[in-house]
């Protein structure tokens, strides 16, 4: 993961006075979704997740009918989808009965393998045009492919590509769920906020988001104004896949 984060930061812009944002997506305030285990025939094990219906919409690209107020995230036979019914219709359509009973799951362990990791930019903000313009397709050609031995434990400094250094403060937040922020070089023209997610979705599946922001201040402010990159931010998503063993 720190190898694709450098390499967006470092193929953007070749100096600091022209960092690009890539922005954290923040989490929605709406009722949180409630994600079901289930086994064909067998019906579901429900329990409540940590994210609303739109955050996770958001998160792993799945949109949801637009009548659709609410949803389930059904995990089956090793895939996972976001589906507009309840967690008791879920339930009963994988042949169990009566209503899908919350309880709590035990931790989702990472499976070790082939492991690729896409980025996809949001949106873009304050930005110069030619920025806001090149950002996302630059970000949309890279790619991160690698071997991972988890050791029974995720953490996102594993999503790492090669050594690049300690770019990265986590802070593990619950299993399987961490907050960061980039260590930048300390700059006195420009004021560089940061904040990142990594969250292991299912074992084959890692979600992350990026929030960087550029504000000139100082003597530099005018000339960054004039350039169109006063206070530039855009929002970014992290996608990782096991593929393989």
């Amino acid at each position: 993961m720190q190898k694709i984060l450098i390499a967006a930061l470092m193929a953007l812009l070749p100096s600091l006075s022209l960092l690009p944002s890539l922005a954290l997506a923040q989490q929605g305030g709406g009722e949180k979704l409630v994600v079901a285990k289930c086994s064909a025939g067998q019906g579901c094990r429900c329990a409540l997740s940590d994210f609303d219906l739109e955050t996770v919409s958001f998160l792993t690209g799945q949109d949801l009918p637009p009548e659709a107020v609410k949803g389930t995230y059904v995990m089956m036979d090793g895939a996972a989808h976001l589906s507009p019914l309840s967690p008791d219709e879920v339930h009963r359509q994988a042949g169990g009965t009566g209503r899908c009973e919350m309880a709590l799951f035990d931790p989702v362990l990472p499976r070790d393998g082939l492991w690729q990791g896409s980025v996809r930019v949001q949106s873009m903000q304050g930005c110069h045009p030619m920025v806001a313009e090149m950002v996302p397709a630059i970000a949309a050609g890279m790619e991160m492919r690698q071997q991972i031995d988890w050791d029974g434990r995720f953490h996102p400094q594993k999503l790492a590509a090669g050594e690049t250094g300690d770019v990265v403060d986590w802070r593990e937040q619950g299993p399987g769920s961490f907050t960061g922020r980039l260590r930048v070089p300390q700059n006195d023209m420009l004021t560089i906020t940061s904040g990142l997610t990594a969250r292991l979705v299912t074992p084959d599946r890692a979600t992350a988001t990026l929030r960087l922001r550029l504000a000139a201040q100082g003597g530099n402010k005018a000339v960054m104004e004039a350039a169109g990159m006063a206070d530039c931010r855009s929002f970014a998503v992290y996608d990782f896949r096991r593929i393989g063993d």
